[in-house]
């Protein structure tokens, strides 16, 4: 009998110890679940391309599984809104680019999100500046080597020059809206599905000019494009020899885009830094930062710094929106 008790105790000690290990497991440091990074860009952008990084950097540093789901739509909006309604436990998480953050809530009368409101910002990972470029093969533009030359090549037309963006209403659209301001020529949108089609279609002569991502570098290396300009304070390591906004004393050109990482509204302030701390990490791993650095000029801000630049840029862009007068179909 006394054997008999021995051992139901010592099944029940068991068993309790294994519940309270359980329990523990699911509150103990984060990730204590697989955790879902949701971008709402297409496989082999570049938010899908840092989405995979990280996602490979922390699973490496936490020993977590994280997965990727693309949810691709509304220039990112349908990714945002789906995170915005997760449950902020830190297992569904957004890598966004600025547009649907800081643009689209100008552009759209429900986005299906309040960026301020319905996410916790945790840090941007990469900033991507633009590139003013023209096809150097085209009569018209097979002198123009600056942003001066580009505005007689404009004068030379009575209809003005046609640019292409990455579409009605995207960051391209509106830097070049503003570089048209800025300098004082007319201009004609011509909107493309992203930004390889308007590469595309200025190799073609279809239309004068682009101001679209450093992804069109091979393009400038190879001949097939001409820079002009960056759309960043300093020069771009893979074009030194193209100008800054700095260097050509045009601050209102400085339009960069980022890529960066939120969580939902309510998720706690341990999750939040315990993910900020690794992103910091990853963003200084060699190995990782040269990924990373393929992608862009890496760039790491705490929560309070990456809200208070996301307030700043949607004020900013919000204004651009009403004085240009974009609108989207």
């Amino acid at each position: 009998m006394n054997r008999t008790r021995r051992l139901l105790a010592c099944t029940l000690t068991c068993a309790l110890a294994f519940a309270g290990g359980a329990a523990n497991a699911q509150s103990g440091p984060w990730p204590n679940k697989p955790v879902t990074i949701v971008v709402g860009f297409a496989t082999g952008s570049t938010a899908d391309l840092v989405s995979r990084i990280i996602a490979n950097a922390l699973a490496q540093r936490t020993g977590g599984t994280f997965v990727v789901e693309n949810k691709t739509g509304a220039n990112g909006m349908l990714a945002a809104a789906a995170v915005a309604r997760a449950k902020p436990d830190g297992s569904t998480l957004l890598i966004s680019t600025s547009s649907p953050l800081t643009v689209n809530p100008h552009l759209y009368g429900n986005a299906g999100y309040v960026p301020t409101k319905d996410f916790r910002f945790v840090t941007p990972i990469v900033s991507v500046p633009l590139v003013v470029a023209v096809n150097p093969n085209q009569p018209l533009t097979k002198s123009v080597n600056t942003l001066e030359d580009l505005k007689r090549a404009a004068a030379s037309k009575a209809d003005g020059l046609s640019y292409g963006s990455a579409g009605n209403g995207n960051l391209t659209h509106l830097a070049a809206a503003q570089l048209s301001t800025s300098l004082g020529f007319k201009a004609i949108h011509v909107p493309y599905r992203g930004s390889a089609p308007a590469d595309v279609a200025l190799m073609a002569g279809d239309i004068e000019y682009t101001v679209g991502p450093i992804s069109s570098v091979p393009l400038i290396k190879d001949g097939k494009l001409r820079a002009l300009a960056v759309t960043d304070s300093e020069r771009w390591p893979q074009l030194p020899d193209v100008p800054s906004v700095t260097d050509l004393n045009m601050p209102e050109m400085g339009i960069v885009a980022w890529t960066g990482i939120l969580a939902p509204a309510g998720t706690p302030d341990d999750i939040v830094e315990a993910l900020g701390a690794h992103i910091r990490a990853i963003a200084a791993d060699a190995k990782f930062r040269s990924q990373l650095a393929a992608q862009g000029r890496i760039w790491t801000l705490t929560p309070a710094e990456f809200q208070a630049r996301v307030v700043e840029e949607t004020r900013r862009y919000g204004d651009l929106v009403k004085r240009m007068n974009i609108k989207v179909d």
